[in-house]
């Protein structure tokens, strides 16, 4: 079995990249990046973040972990949009992430 991956900085400043392309801006994206976390569950090695997770191969290779970033910066930016929405239409306990 693999060990538990380190995120290395290099991790960090892709996911930060993968925010800012969604909308999140830099100062807010690196504090939620501060959050990222690699686990093992149900077998799966997942990139966590904010209540969300996918996939990721370990070791870890850029590629694979670019789209990974990519696809959670997504989710981010639709919970975000989700929470404005809500939160704008007088909806208790919404809070945007960065918006």
């Amino acid at each position: 079995m693999a060990e538990v991956p380190v995120v290395e900085p290099w991790m960090s400043r892709v996911l930060v990249a993968a925010l800012v392309d969604v909308g999140c801006p830099e100062p807010r994206a690196r504090e939620i990046a501060f959050e990222l976390r690699v686990e093992r569950r149900h077998g799966e090695w997942l990139a966590l973040l904010v209540g969300h997770g996918f996939g990721v191969e370990v070791p870890v290779e850029r590629g694979g972990w670019a789209a990974a970033v990519a696809h959670l910066a997504g989710n981010l930016a639709a919970d975000d949009a989700e929470a404005v929405d809500r939160s704008a239409r007088g909806e208790a306990g919404w809070v945007p992430l960065w918006s």
